[in-house]
């Protein structure tokens, strides 16, 4: 796990969208935290301190830690609003930590084995249908990630949600389907690859015909 950095930040006691550009334009990002039957507390962080717990790492699947006018509080990331055009963040929510609360929660996905995949050994190409799964779990027990193992994949043959082996307390967010989180997609490479194959079988097949007449 990660190193958490202590994010800086003051309380706000107005909101509305001049508040919200005057708070951007003095380098900081407009939040709330909210949860554990308070108030919603609205505050703004600043710049450089949201950036630096986000280099990090780990800064939407751990316990933030956010000092609100010298007080500190444990937080969880729950959703980060970003300009369209310039990406720069606008808004973000926290959710005061209860460790014992089950939450929901995005975490990424990874692709592992790859050097075992027989489809990759051919000229396929090994690829992530999505970047991350949505889970229920406590608030303690986030994980990091998710390892997608290509191992013994051929070329289009994927990987369901259903054959990931997830930690003790963690279940899927969605129960309604098995959807594909990665497979080999197919090139021309691995296309001829497959080809110049059966053509190598086919012909195997009739010197053998031929030695037995």
């Amino acid at each position: 796990m990660s190193e958490v950095y202590v994010m800086e930040a003051k309380a706000r006691a107005e909101g509305g969208k001049g508040i919200a550009r005057r708070i951007r334009n003095e380098g900081c990002v407009p939040a709330v935290i909210y949860g554990s039957n308070k108030e919603p507390q609205k505050i703004a962080v600043t710049g450089h301190s949201l950036q630096m717990a986000i280099q990090k790492g780990g800064f939407l699947t751990q316990a933030q830690e956010i000092k609100v006018d010298g007080k500190s509080e444990k937080v969880l990331p729950r959703e980060i609003q970003m300009d369209p055009v310039s990406d720069k963040i606008m808004h973000v929510d926290f959710l005061r930590y209860d460790p014992k609360r089950v939450v929901k929660a995005i975490v990424g996905l990874e692709m592992v084995d790859i050097d075992k995949c027989p489809g990759a050994k051919i000229g396929g190409v090994p690829s992530l249908a999505r970047t991350d799964v949505e889970l229920l779990c406590r608030a303690d027990s986030i994980p990091q990630v998710l390892y997608v193992s290509m191992e013994g994949l051929d070329v289009g043959e994927a990987v369901k949600f259903s054959s990931l082996e997830l930690p003790d307390g963690v279940e899927p967010a969605i129960t309604g389907r098995d959807f594909t989180l990665a497979s080999v997609l197919a090139t021309r490479t691995s296309t001829m690859s497959e080809v110049e194959g059966g053509e190598g079988e086919e012909a195997s097949a009739e010197s053998e015909e031929e030695s037995e007449e």
